[in-house]
């Protein structure tokens, strides 16, 4: 789904957190000649696309873009990914939208390198070795762009299930590394650990 909201409301998609969180707006506007061109590049590539105009930002979205851009004064589109869909179709996706790149156009996947929130321990604790082994696997296969190895992250990444016992925070990664140059090697922007377990690594592809 491709959002055309022109002034998306700011959603609050989470709960048990400071109140303060749910006080902040995004009041960002949505570009939509470029929403347009979105909608255009993803059927063209074959995949099932919908529109809405009733969507807000969520907060995978608003967050990471209110510490980049906090004046809100960048045009976003914002695009849902499928539900259950393969690992294959997410890489297609980013595949399609790359050349959006030569526009100057910043392709961003949010998620959560790990994200187990029942798995949580004090915020300052060392990592746990089961996410600190995953995120070590993870980091290696992207510097080595082993990018079918990443694709088939469920059966290879060393305990990929206890580190996101659902998809939706990984997903976003592959659809970035489909947008990618080819042979193009990430880069680790940031590195941070949080609650023992909840790793905050940010990836920039060329």
């Amino acid at each position: 789904m491709v959002n055309l909201a022109a002034k998306p409301d700011t959603m609050y998609d989470f709960g048990g957190f400071p109140s303060i969180l749910y006080t902040l707006r995004y009041p960002a506007s949505t570009d939509l000649k470029l929403a347009a061109d979105v909608v255009a590049k993803l059927r063209e590539s074959g995949l099932r696309v919908g529109t809405t105009d009733q969507r807000s930002l969520d907060h995978g979205m608003w967050t990471p873009l209110m510490l980049m851009y906090p004046q809100a004064d960048i045009p976003l589109v914002m695009v849902s990914l499928p539900h259950g869909a393969s690992a294959d179709t997410f890489f297609q996706m980013g595949r399609a939208l790359r050349t959006l790149r030569e526009d100057n156009v910043m392709i961003i996947g949010s998620g959560s390198y790990t994200h187990n929130l029942w798995q949580l321990s004090a915020d300052g604790s060392t990592p746990q070795p089961w996410a600190a082994a995953f995120a070590g696997w993870m980091d290696q296969a992207l510097q080595d762009n082993r990018q079918q190895d990443i694709l088939h992250w469920k059966q290879l990444a060393p305990l990929a299930r206890e580190n996101h016992p659902t998809d939706e925070h990984f997903n976003p990664l592959l659809v970035v590394m489909g947008a990618a140059s080819d042979d193009a090697t990430p880069a680790k922007l940031h590195d941070d650990w949080r609650m023992g377990s909840l790793s905050m690594a940010c990836w920039r592809f060329d």
